[in-house]
């Protein structure tokens, strides 16, 4: 039987000058994010349990003889002992996120690399995001908040491990999702979205009702209101502008839209 989670505790791992473990930040406390780092290259044995995630550019790891290769949205989890190097496949900077944990539930150790595509590209970002936010301040709040944000990483990471490896058409389905989440104010009528993904009208929504819940008409509909509310509360963007940025070209028929979702008007909410 699978042991709970215990309660979570992060840390600065323990570094040595001649093996770091990011050459270019030698003293950064945990979690953080490493931006667009050029001729990324990395050789060190792991000291503490260390999650690692893939926001930009292309790498390649090696264990015991074994390579992966990865790129933005692949996320891993490297064991203490283990011996591992990486480096950067082209000039492309690198941006990853990395948080290493003193104690979580026991990690059966493993000759092999842990790793897994995460699904939730954006969830996954937004609360890493969150973690290395709330981790510039050192009170109790901010500690309690980083590692609940912590915890909900690895339990993302655990899920897409034991979802075992994505279809091609469900990594078609997937990303799409993702742009729609990234961009909702691109064309995203159904015709245009089945030619991206070589998918009929009825497999497109078939897989749509599978991962989201919703048709994909739906789908989107509800990331552009909600695109709405966030720009009539952060910005002072006329109406038609906010509309015309989602994909309106209606006003009118973007305020009934906007209405029928939220309960008023575009000019009610914001006041």
């Amino acid at each position: 039987m699978k042991k709970p989670f215990q309660p979570l505790k992060f840390q600065t791992p323990f570094y040595e000058e001649d093996r770091p473990v990011f050459p270019d930040s030698p003293s950064r406390i945990t979690p953080y994010i490493l931006h667009n780092m050029k001729n990324w290259t990395w050789e060190v044995e792991v000291q503490v349990l260390t999650l690692q995630y893939v926001m930009g550019g292309r790498i390649r790891y090696a264990l015991n003889g074994q390579t992966h290769e990865a790129t933005k949205g692949t996320c891993f989890l490297f064991l203490p002992g283990q011996r591992l190097s990486g480096h950067a496949l082209d000039d492309k900077p690198v941006t990853m996120f990395a948080a290493h944990f003193a104690e979580l539930p026991a990690t059966e150790a493993s000759g092999e690399l842990i790793h897994t595509p995460i699904r939730e590209v954006s969830l996954f970002e937004e609360v890493a995001a969150y973690a290395v936010k709330r981790r510039q301040k050192d009170d109790e709040r901010s500690t309690r908040h980083t590692e609940t944000a912590l915890l909900q990483l690895y339990h993302l990471l655990e899920q897409n491990l034991a979802c075992g490896p994505v279809g091609a058409v469900q990594q078609k389905v997937e990303e799409l999702i993702e742009n729609i989440k990234h961009d909702p104010g691109r064309d995203w009528r159904v015709e245009v979205m089945c030619d991206s993904t070589g998918l009929s009208r009825s497999q497109l929504t078939r897989w749509f009702n599978r991962i989201t819940g919703n048709a994909p008409n739906r789908y989107v509909i509800e990331h552009r209101i909600a695109q709405a509310v966030q720009m009539l509360g952060t910005s002072n963007c006329p109406i038609t502008e906010i509309a015309d940025s989602l994909g309106y070209r209606d006003v009118p028929f973007f305020i009934r839209q906007f209405r029928k979702e939220t309960g008023m008007s575009p000019g009610s909410l914001r006041k």
